[in-house]
């Protein structure tokens, strides 16, 4: 998140939009919590951050309060108003930029041309070696999948591979390439080994019910991955924010991103949503996480960047301060 990218003329569909309170906590649905930072949409710094961000005039958001609040029992930090269901759908179907096109991203096409030797690939090789299951037996489900990079990369490697996306050009895109389109209405039966939810958390208004929708679709002893980014220091960012220091909201406030990143979880925040889900949070040895080097092809000389990257990724990904990252696993039994 850069305010000082290119600015892209977004022009909105309607001229005011509608917002829903969340008056508990989205993760643990506590109803103590503390607010942080109040102020309108249309001061700054948050205007100022959605003309450049999104290239819209934040006016268009009417008297809407971008609202931080606390959780006092899982210290969650997030947004209290969000857009309702017209206004997320335009945000992600038109004000945000497509990010990982297919035909424009030179990331994707490179994962694509070379799936052995991406990092989905090895990730889903590590899931497999600890879960003992083998790559051609796995059923994956990638959940908020975009223009389904992981689930393609799973599809090569032999697994079933499933995918869920709000935007249905996506789902359609999923369908054209091997991957089978799932609804949320077609969750919640035991079926996938490891669920796949790469960013997504934060943006949802709703995580608590979509994660226990996520944990009744795991197989037992099945594994749901949660990737966010870190809001550790989010209580900290709010409450300058609050004392007029937000800057221009640079990278560091990309947890805190005003209408997107909703939700900003700290470890506390994920350990008690696995506790409510009924999952176990659990991390693969480092034998299990290298599994991907003792097949050939994952590693490639001719790459040596990337093959470095691959290399320090299964320590670095889970000690990263900006990420979070965690395995919940399902009872065997």
């Amino acid at each position: 998140m850069n305010s000082a990218s290119p600015v892209r003329y977004v022009k909105p569909k309607l001229t005011s939009y509608r917002f829903i309170e969340r008056s508990r906590c989205p993760a643990c649905r506590s109803s103590n919590w503390t607010s942080l930072h109040r102020q309108s949409f249309g001061a700054p710094p948050v205007s100022t951050f959605i003309a450049a961000h999104y290239g819209v005039d934040a006016a268009v958001l009417g008297d809407a309060e971008y609202d931080l609040a606390e959780c006092q029992s899982c210290t969650l930090v997030f947004q209290r108003w969000i857009g309702d269901e017209e206004l997320l759908s335009e945000i992600y179907g038109i004000w945000v930029h497509e990010h990982g096109l297919p035909t424009e991203e030179m990331i994707y096409k490179t994962e694509i041309g070379h799936p052995l030797q991406s990092r989905d690939a090895h990730e889903i090789m590590t899931a497999a070696s600890f879960l003992g299951v083998p790559l051609k037996e796995l059923t994956t489900l990638d959940y908020g999948m975009g223009w389904a990079l992981w689930a393609r990369i799973v599809r090569t490697l032999g697994c079933q591979s499933f995918g869920n996306d709000i935007v249905q050009r996506r789902m359609e895109f999923a369908r054209e390439h091997g991957v089978t389109p799932v609804t949320d209405e077609d969750l919640g039966t035991p079926r996938y080994h490891f669920i796949n939810t790469e960013q997504v958390m934060e943006h949802l208004v709703d995580p608590a019910g979509v994660s226990e929708l996520l944990a009744a679709s795991l197989l037992p002893g099945g594994i749901l991955k949660i990737s966010v980014p870190s809001g550790e220091r989010s209580r900290d960012l709010a409450i300058g924010l609050s004392k007029g220091r937000g800057g221009d909201f640079s990278d560091k406030l990309v947890p805190l991103h005003p209408l997107e990143h909703v939700n900003s979880f700290t470890g506390k925040s994920l350990h008690r949503l696995a506790s409510k889900l009924g999952l176990k949070i659990v991390r693969p040895s480092l034998a299990k996480r290298y599994a991907f080097a003792f097949r050939r092809g994952t590693l490639s000389p001719r790459r040596p960047a990337k093959a470095f990257k691959e290399l320090i990724r299964p320590v670095y990904q889970w000690r990263n301060q900006a990420n979070l990252y965690v395995w919940m696993r399902k009872p065997a039994a």
